[in-house]
């Protein structure tokens, strides 16, 4: 089975984590830290899945090879992803965006606001678990296999997103943990990155 070489996972988190840099850089300049967050995601995400096509491929013929089996984990997926962020969204402030007014940038603002972080941002997740835990094999250990992940999935997350304050660490590192814990379990049961 092809896996990607070490060089394209270390230039992909590379990648990804420069993301996180670049956006406070350009807000300095564009004044927008949505729409800013819409391009670099956009870019970033359409950089990577150029270098993850073959194993992103392979990825969605397993997926398409058995959709009934993985409608289960899609369930549990769902249901533990939506019951960890509620849980969650008491602790950890969420930067909600709601339009006020029907005005064309505040409609724009909110259109790019919902594709970089519903569905870009996500899909930049799963390419960087990816991209960490390519070369662990979790078919023999899965107990181990599965925290190592989600601990390597934890310090990614730490490094790409968690803002740096003392009062954040804590629950944002844990937040990470269990949700790397779900996709790690999602990713073994059915072997492939779709369901997470």
């Amino acid at each position: 089975m092809k896996r990607l070489s070490l060089f394209n996972c270390i230039f992909i988190l590379l990648i990804i984590i420069s993301s996180r840099f670049i956006v406070p850089l350009l807000t300095l300049v564009i004044n927008n830290d949505t729409v800013v967050r819409a391009w670099i995601y956009s870019l970033v995400t359409l950089i990577v899945s150029f270098l993850m096509a073959p194993i992103v491929k392979r990825h969605i013929r397993r997926f398409k090879s058995s959709k009934q089996q993985h409608l289960l984990f899609i369930i549990i997926g769902l249901i533990a992803i939506t019951a960890l962020f509620y849980i969650y969204s008491s602790i950890i402030p969420t930067a909600l965006f709601y339009v006020t007014s029907l005005n064309l940038p505040a409609v724009i603002d909110y259109i790019a606001y919902i594709i970089s972080m519903v569905i870009l941002f996500p899909i930049l997740e799963i390419y960087g678990y990816k991209a960490l835990t390519d070369r662990i094999k979790i078919a023999y250990a899965e107990l181990p296999g599965l925290i190592i992940s989600s601990l390597l999935f934890t310090l990614f997350n730490f490094v790409f997103i968690t803002p740096f304050t003392f009062e954040s660490l804590i629950p944002y590192l844990s937040l990470f943990l269990f949700l790397g814990l779900i996709i790690a379990y999602l990713y073994n049961q059915t072997t492939t990155l779709i369901i997470p």
